[in-house]
């Protein structure tokens, strides 16, 4: 029966084949300040990517995932002024919107940047912030679209 070790409460594991080799490994990863999790569970499932992706896209607020919906139809990346203009926002939320999504992503395992990837940009003396859709957000941005629609069809607006 394989034995899971976590790192963190929830979080990245690995597994051991022996209860020696788990003890081993709390051992070596602990700062004798927390302690490491071991989970014994032989059928404990293991989420997929698009699984926490799918969890992530759920924990984030609207603001956020129509964020995502407006930079993922640019793959080759947005200035922030153009999204503003397409989505209404002033760009000064965006740094909160971003906030937000980083200390979610954090929880999920995720960087932001696997999402969207934020630059400051310079064309001689002008200067502008770019975002474009991450691996993650090209890749999963069906996903995304099934819970924009949801929250549409929450609203009762469709």
């Amino acid at each position: 029966m394989p034995l899971r070790v976590y790192m963190q409460d929830g979080g990245p594991f690995t597994e051991v084949e022996s209860e020696e080799q788990a003890a081993r490994l709390m051992r070596l990863f602990s700062n004798g300040h927390r302690q490491l999790a071991l989970n014994m569970a032989e059928n404990d499932p293991v989420k997929s990517v698009e699984d926490t992706v799918r969890e992530f896209f759920g924990e984030i607020n609207q603001n956020a995932r129509e964020f995502f919906a407006a930079v993922s139809k640019h793959p080759k990346g947005v200035e922030a002024e153009k999204l503003a203009d397409e989505t209404g926002q002033e760009t000064s939320v965006f740094g909160g919107i971003l906030g937000g999504i980083s200390k979610n992503a954090d929880k999920y395992g995720f960087k932001t940047k696997s999402f969207v990837i934020s630059e400051m940009r310079f064309e001689g003396a002008r200067r502008f912030r770019h975002f474009q859709p991450g691996p993650l957000l090209l890749k999963h941005s069906t996903l995304l679209a099934e819970w924009v629609k949801a929250e549409v069809q929450k609203s009762g607006l469709v």
